[in-house]
């Protein structure tokens, strides 16, 4: 039940989303950081290709697919938005970004 034009455009999307994190995850210099700011981007690009797009391909009816596609493009909006915060830190204090604290503070 795929709709050509739909599928096209979230699949544009996904492109240029993972482009963006993979341009991002090169960039941060200090790789724990990276990947704690787009490891979920990376894993919900990973559901969006492998996950929502093939179920919404097989769906039997067309409702059941406006459902898989809806849901893969509310994850691409969570996605875009992710690296556009990652952008605005990277803008903000560049290639040397880091993560500070977020630990355990050893407190009970």
């Amino acid at each position: 039940m795929a709709d050509s034009k739909r599928v096209q455009a979230i699949q544009n999307r996904l492109k240029t989303a993972k482009e963006s994190a993979t341009q991002l995850s090169e960039f941060i210099i200090d790789k724990q950081a990276g990947d704690y700011l787009l490891r979920l981007s990376f894993n919900f690009l990973g559901d969006v290709e492998r996950f929502l797009l093939p179920n919404a391909d097989k769906a039997d009816a067309p409702t059941n697919a406006d459902l898989w596609y809806s849901s893969a493009e509310f994850t691409l909006h969570i996605v875009e938005e992710q690296i556009r915060r990652v952008k605005d830190l990277a803008k903000k204090f560049g290639r040397n970004l880091t993560i500070v604290g977020g630990g355990s503070t050893g407190r009970s």
